[in-house]
């Protein structure tokens, strides 16, 4: 039962693939190619976490591991073969240029998702979320992401165990994800109801609406599963870090929602048309 509190962070390795969609418009045949891409990516992913996850659970000891320490593992590879520590300096390199890779996905696809969000009036107009620059980004976006991740960066300075810190961030931004997933399925079903024979390039199954309906409830039902084995085999500590967190991120757009005035997308619209599309 122990193990269970890392089930949302191994879960976490596969959430926010659908980011990469945000290059979409630069791929050719895009309707094929970006569920192939998105299939091959999956496999090539579940193969090497597999392998690499046999070979740091045979070296690591049991107990031991540091979940916020990556190179954990590569040292103790280092000093078992006999080689030089200057490998992990290496390897971390490499990590770094690695994630700010993915971190262009990361950071772009929210920020052109909540750029539309802006400029359909859902957002306040003050924030400047509607506005972008030449790359298509939004300024306000990006530093509204860095210091909301800078403020989680503090719990790494007030709580003593740093592995605490890793796992309740990574089990919080799980679950917030696998929420937005349960109101994706809930949105499928209702189109497939409400519009049938719209046309769908992504379309899970040919015809009817069973098929969609299956795949969907087992989503659903998976990411249950997922959130209550997480909470119930962690600490209090982590439970109550976790769901102030999440009740936090998701209730916040509620509250915008709630009080949204129809003059957000009058002012949005006049604000494009004084200064263009791009500032």
């Amino acid at each position: 039962m122990e193990t269970f509190k890392y089930l949302a962070g191994i879960i976490f390795l596969f959430v926010g693939i659908e980011m990469s969609s945000v290059y979409m418009p630069r791929l050719k045949d895009a309707t094929k190619n970006y569920t192939k891409g998105v299939v091959f990516s999956l496999i090539g992913l579940v193969l090497l976490n597999l392998v690499n996850a046999t070979l740091v659970a045979n070296v690591v000891p049991d107990g031991k591991m540091e979940l916020s320490n990556i190179t954990q593992p590569i040292l103790i590879y280092c000093h078992i073969l006999g080689l030089p520590t200057i490998i992990a300096n290496i390897f971390s390199f490499m990590v770094f240029i690695g994630v700010l890779l993915q971190l262009s996905a990361w950071v772009t696809g929210p920020s052109k998702t909540i750029i539309q969000v802006a400029r359909d009036g859902l957002l306040p107009p003050k924030f400047k979320f509607h506005r972008q620059n030449e790359y298509g980004v939004s300024r306000n976006v990006v530093l509204t992401q860095s210091i909301i991740i800078s403020l989680f960066a503090l719990l790494y300075g007030v709580m003593e165990d740093v592995n605490t810190v890793f796992l309740t961030l990574t089990n919080a931004t799980t679950i917030i994800y696998s929420i937005v997933y349960i109101l994706i399925a809930i949105a499928l079903i209702k189109l497939r109801k409400e519009q049938p024979d719209a046309p769908r390039p992504y379309r899970i199954g040919k015809k009817g609406n069973s098929k969609a309906f299956t795949v969907t409830t087992m989503l659903i039902l998976s990411i249950i599963i997922v959130v209550i084995a997480t909470l119930g085999s962690s600490t209090w500590i982590i439970g109550v870090l976790v769901s102030l967190i999440t009740i936090i991120m998701f209730v916040t757009p509620l509250i915008i929602n709630k009080f949204k005035k129809d003059a957000w997308l009058t002012e949005t619209k006049k604000d494009l048309e004084v200064h263009g599309d791009n500032f």
